[in-house]
């Protein structure tokens, strides 16, 4: 009978072994890239140069953001164009992002993990310093895939506003126009 208690070891040496590998290629940007995602852990950030949490991937031709932090794939730059529900749905079913499908709108709480209440203080939270993420991002709002409590087709969804005055997260209409900010991870599926 093998020894449970020298399997469990070899398997942690070997897991650290990659590790300390890649933590090393992470930090230079270039995979493998192995995120540990907590969503106890907070990776504070000053400048892009030095960021722990936000790593903009290389192999991906530099499209796409891991957030080390909670383990999303972010779109590096999210889509300029504002698009009811269905539409923003469907933008991000079809992106090929890095080379890579199977992205979908994010859930409102993901959208949220993006957001320090210290950037711009807690009624308007903007995005963390150093971020990578490109495009015009303040004064913006992105459609979630968190839908309200109302069950009809025509159920109002959540929209998270980044650094804006109006709100932070409000419900409306799936016909409202809003921009999609394409999020892809390891299920693969909406959660919501």
């Amino acid at each position: 009978m093998r020894n449970p208690w020298k399997s469990m070891l070899r398997f942690l040496l070997i897991g650290m072994g990659v590790g300390t590998s890649a933590i090393a290629q992470a930090a230079s940007g270039t995979g493998p890239y192995y995120a540990v995602p907590s969503w106890d852990q907070k990776l504070v950030c000053s400048t892009t140069a030095n960021c722990p949490r936000f790593i903009v991937l290389t192999d991906w031709s530099n499209q796409a953001v891991l957030d080390r932090e909670s383990g999303l794939l972010w779109q590096q730059t999210p889509n300029p164009a504002s698009e009811p529900w269905n539409g923003a749905t469907l933008t991000c079913i079809g992106q090929s992002t890095g080379g890579r499908m199977g992205w979908r709108l994010p859930t409102v709480q993901e959208l949220m993990s993006l957001l320090d209440p210290a950037t711009s203080g807690a009624s308007t939270p903007g995005l963390p310093a150093g971020h990578p993420f490109g495009g015009s991002l303040t004064e913006q709002s992105f459609w979630s895939a968190t839908q309200s409590d109302d069950v009809s087709p025509t159920a109002s969804k959540y929209v998270v506003y980044v650094a804006s005055v109006v709100a932070l997260v409000t419900v409306e209409p799936p016909a409202t126009p809003h921009r999609s900010w394409c999020v892809r991870t390891p299920h693969g599926e909406n959660p919501q």
